[in-house]
């Protein structure tokens, strides 16, 4: 059973309606760490991340991004790849929503951040 006090959650917005959600076990996590696929205990917002190669999942990013969930097509602005990100770097697809924009796939699965609108 779970303990619902140790739960962390994270629920994206359109508007007021929500479009994708996630909930964690935090039990033993800090601030920071309880944001981790292997933590993740709510059916996945995007079904293919069980298929790709994660290799972001993370609240800080060395680019200065935060909440980015990317997978293995991460590493230059032209291939970025993935579900969810805040931004914060200086790749177009970043100056071009701005920065600290939450950014995530509205596809079923994820997407290249350069499809503007994906």
């Amino acid at each position: 059973m779970l303990d619902f006090t140790a739960q962390a959650r994270v629920v994206l917005y359109k508007e007021e309606d929500p479009v994708k959600e996630m909930k964690f076990n935090a039990k033993e996590s800090d601030n920071e760490h309880w944001f981790q696929f292997d933590k993740l205990t709510s059916e996945k917002p995007w079904p293919d991340m069980d298929e790709q190669s994660i290799n972001r999942f993370t609240i800080k990013e060395k680019f200065t991004r935060s909440f980015i969930i990317g997978n293995s097509k991460y590493g230059d602005c032209s291939s970025d790849f993935g579900w969810m990100v805040i931004s914060g770097g200086r790749c177009p697809w970043e100056t071009h929503f701005g920065r600290d924009v939450v950014l995530y796939s509205k596809l079923t699965g994820g997407t290249n951040w350069n499809d503007y609108g994906k």
